[in-house]
């Protein structure tokens, strides 16, 4: 069953991500040459904006999800019920709270930026992106977080798949017909009203069990807070530097972060597909078998560095190129530059390579321990950043967070091996030494290669013969050097198969 609906996870994540880049690339270009840089990096900046304010969600969220892992595997529904009712109440509190806020933000944002876009616009954008979020809060958010307990992904990313699909035809649509800016926002909200009324007819007929009313186990969520630090410190990466630029510099150089940033976005998106696919997996192994949840992550652990760095190698040959043929006809700022592609795939490198080490931090419930090592990574990113960005700008920010990522992706290693599993880090980091020296080959050899590439056509053709090439070099390679994961792997594909026939 968790083979089976690790493999529906991770076919219909990629089909979603696949879909979504497509689009996610598409609409930002029609933007560029439709309305500006200007009116791109202003969206940019209103969806970071509120990926501060659902912090008021205080960790509900992930803490109801590790929480759960246990009586799903249990099949006790009771205790289900009591915890999902306790989800409820503190999700209705923070829709108040988000709503509040909004009002606030739309009222205040407009007059502390300065932009040639017509304030009021400005003000409707910021209150109908957070209007969607109210919603989500209100009505939907208790529900996903049972479907993503059981490793059901595959119904969320469909539901966000179609809703997704509808937003960006019908915002074509209104981009061509050069509609007004408020009105290509408003597309978002009702979309979220459309989903909203999806969960709540899935889970009345798939769910007849389910009493959100029962007695609240509050007890239960008792790690929020905790959880909530440290989505404070992952909203730094993902936040601040688009909210710097957008106060220290302007619209114009958010909208080049924020095109380079959309492609690393919705990479780590596309191969965050794979983790969240079986990550539950990872946390009901852990409850039920602690020694084969050992071999599970370190071979998972293995390969999933292994499939990053080769896919970051790719993106690193192939970025530039493509930024030029994106960007192509839109002169308001130039969007080429040498540097970027190195430290965008940096922070994407250290990012991912600590992402199986920290999942093991929730599911053994270590959260709360480590919120003093997740605040001085928030300290040394902020405080850098600060101090770079109105000298080196855009390159500042991008500093600000490689040094914070340098000590935290370190800290969350040493901390997962030595104080959950008790044993010495090095395997982990043989791993990731290895694919440093052959993405530093990929680096020395892109310097010295021009890729002659004029078209998506060009693109795509150079694009799946590098994929034939650097992937299988990666995974031959780090399976050479570790054939304990090799053998591990090939067992359990081996009997999985002897099982089907």
């Amino acid at each position: 069953m968790k083979l089976k609906r690790s493999l529906y996870n991770i076919a219909f994540g990629l089909l979603s991500q696949l879909i979504i880049l497509s689009l996610g690339l598409i609409i930002p270009r029609l933007f560029l040459l439709a309305y500006g840089s200007e009116v791109n990096g202003l969206f940019s900046s209103v969806g970071q904006i509120f990926g501060y304010v659902a912090l008021l969600e205080a960790g509900i969220g992930a803490a109801t999800i590790q929480v759960l892992y246990k009586p799903v595997v249990a099949g006790d529904k009771s205790s289900i019920n009591h915890i999902l009712s306790a989800t409820k109440k503190y999700y209705k509190k923070v829709s108040f709270y988000y709503f509040a806020c909004i009002v606030v933000i739309s009222l205040l944002y407009p007059m502390l930026i300065h932009s040639n876009i017509n304030k009021l616009y400005i003000g409707f954008i910021v209150f109908l992106q957070g209007l969607s979020g109210v919603i989500n809060f209100y009505f939907q958010a208790t529900l996903k977080q049972l479907l993503l307990a059981e490793g059901k992904n595959y119904i969320e990313t469909n539901v966000s798949m179609m809703t997704h699909i509808i937003t960006s035809f019908a915002r074509v649509f209104l981009i061509l017909s050069s509609a007004n800016i408020v009105l290509i926002q408003l597309v978002y909200l009702l979309t979220t009203i459309l989903e909203m009324l999806f969960y709540y007819f899935y889970f009345k007929k798939k769910y007849p069990w389910l009493y959100l009313h029962a007695k609240p186990d509050f007890s239960s969520l008792q790690q929020k807070n905790a959880f909530l630090i440290h989505q404070i410190s992952g909203l730094i990466f993902s936040s601040t530097d688009m909210l710097l630029l957008s106060f220290f510099c302007s619209f114009k150089v958010v909208s080049v972060y924020a095109i380079y940033n959309l492609i690393f976005v919705s990479l780590n998106t596309l191969v965050g597909t794979l983790h969240n696919g079986v990550s539950f997996a990872l946390g009901h192994t852990y409850h039920e078998n602690k020694q084969e949840y050992l071999k599970l992550h370190d071979a998972y652990d293995h390969y999933y560095i292994t499939f990053i760095f080769s896919i970051i190698s790719l993106t690193y040959i192939l970025i530039e190129p493509f930024m030029k043929i994106y960007t192509n006809g839109i002169n308001d700022i130039d969007y080429i530059d040498s540097y970027l592609p190195f430290l965008f795939c940096t922070i994407q490198l250290l990012t991912c390579t600590r992402i199986i080490s920290n999942n093991l931090i929730r599911i053994a419930g270590h959260m709360k321990k480590t919120i003093p090592n997740t605040i001085i990574e928030s300290c040394i990113n902020l405080s850098i950043s600060l101090l770079l960005v109105q000298d080196m700008g855009l390159y500042g920010v991008l500093i600000g967070t490689i040094c914070a990522l340098l000590y935290r992706t370190t800290d969350i290693i040493f901390y997962a091996n030595q104080k959950i599993i008790n044993r010495s880090p090095i395997k982990i980091y043989k791993t990731i030494g290895v694919n440093c020296g052959l993405f530093s080959v990929v680096v020395f050899l892109n310097a010295r290669f021009v890729l002659q590439i004029g078209t998506y056509f060009d693109f795509i053709k150079i694009g799946l013969l590098l994929s034939a090439i650097i992937i299988p070099i990666y995974f031959i390679i780090n399976s050479i050097l570790s054939m304990e994961s090799f053998r591990y792997v090939y067992k359990k594909i081996q009997g999985k198969l002897i099982l089907r026939s």
